[in-house]
């Protein structure tokens, strides 16, 4: 059994596992506000959009910080009662991220949620992550035309020749600002959902994700 699979089946079954549980997901964000900062120390004037290497920190610690959220709710969730505690291995056993957020939203509020702007968060984390130089049709790969669409990208020429490249681009501080404003949202209604349970236990917070949205709005 490889890394991976032993590191998922300690989870999976904690009573395997002897392990104090503290929430990582509030040290990512602490992180993320740092390089939020440094983002903003390279803006001039007031530029909407500008390039600085510290976007990427704020994309990878933020899709961190949200993964690490959505599984220290999954492990809290037990404590709702049986529904949950049936259905937690099922849950933590899913691969992605988006996935595991849908799985634990549906089974508490019974609704299917839209994880579309998680599943583009998860796709730009791994382009910085899992970075590949190469050449880009049109600046921006397609399935992250989105994003581009909604001007995420700073562009300083029309012609490709002229433009920046693509790994540059990935530095578009637009991103840094989506980035914690796609997860704040998809927070809220995890958050939401869990919250709402029979027992009024508030197990799920939302709020330091909404801080360091505020922080990237400034």
């Amino acid at each position: 059994m490889g890394t991976k699979e032993r590191r998922r089946e300690q989870f999976v079954n904690p009573e395997l596992s002897c392990f104090v549980h503290v929430r990582m997901s509030r040290s990512l964000i602490e992180c993320a506000e740092s390089s939020v900062k440094l983002c903003f120390s390279g803006r001039r004037g007031t530029e909407e959009n500008w390039i600085s290497s510290h976007t990427l920190a704020v994309v990878l610690l933020t899709a961190a910080a949200f993964e690490a959220w959505v599984n220290e709710s999954l492990f809290s969730s037990t404590s709702l009662g049986e529904k949950f505690r049936r259905d937690f291995k099922r849950i933590a056993s899913m691969e992605t991220v988006e996935q595991r957020y849908r799985g634990l939203v549906k089974i508490a509020s019974g609704r299917e949620p839209d994880a579309s702007a998680l599943g583009l968060l998860m796709l730009l984390r791994n382009e910085i992550a899992h970075y590949l130089p190469r050449p880009v049709k049109n600046g921006v790969p397609e399935w992250l035309s989105e994003l581009d669409n909604q001007d995420l990208f700073l562009r300083l020429a029309e012609s490709p020749a002229d433009d920046l490249v693509y790994g540059q681009k990935l530095e578009s501080f637009k991103l840094a600002r989506w980035a914690t404003e796609t997860a704040a949202h998809a927070a809220d209604a995890l958050a939401a959902a869990l919250n709402a349970n029979p027992r009024g236990i508030r197990i799920a917070y939302a709020d330091e994700f909404h801080r360091l949205s505020d922080a990237a709005r400034t």
